[in-house]
């Protein structure tokens, strides 16, 4: 049972959350709910996406684990098409950006211990969690699952480093 890929597909999760956090943590206090257009998602939002993403999508859809953050996520932080809220720029809607930043951490945290679980020759077999069928296709097997989402948390640093930049 090899782990060659498995080791490269977690140093990319390690990367991306290292490189996302730095990113983040130079979000200024102000910026954290400045929204481009109304019903966009904000810097708080966007790491508040990325925890729920990390739990639900990979750690529980890909991954069969438990989730590991606050279960008041998936309606804050899921896309409106998987039921979420629409993003508002009002700090009582979400909990705090420690919070937040502490879920992201704890999120990737798992998602990384559960790749490093996983051989090779897991990786063209399907997902383990309980995921519709319509998902599953979206998805395709463990290994394209997992490189796809190993870009979702660049594509959502570079809209939390363009917000505050603005």
């Amino acid at each position: 049972m090899g782990k060659e890929r498995i080791e490269v597909f977690a140093n990319i999760y390690k990367a991306a959350a290292k490189s996302l956090k730095e990113t983040a943590e130079k979000v200024a206090e102000e910026t954290r709910l400045h929204q481009i257009a109304e019903g966009k998602g904000h810097p708080l939002w966007q790491m508040g996406h990325l925890s729920w993403a990390h739990d639900f999508i990979i750690n529980q859809w890909f991954l069969g684990g438990e989730s590991v953050i606050s279960a008041e996520y998936s309606a804050v932080f899921a896309p409106e098409v998987m039921k979420g809220k629409t993003p508002t720029a009002k700090a009582s809607d979400y909990p705090s950006w420690d919070e937040v930043m502490e879920s992201y951490d704890k999120a990737c945290a798992r998602t990384i211990e559960l790749i490093e679980g996983l051989s090779d020759e897991d990786l063209p077999g399907g997902l383990r969690g309980d995921v519709s069928e319509r998902a599953r296709s979206h998805f395709g097997n463990m290994g394209e699952a997992l490189m796809m989402m190993s870009l979702h948390d660049a594509h959502h640093r570079g809209q939390i480093a363009l917000i505050d930049a603005l």
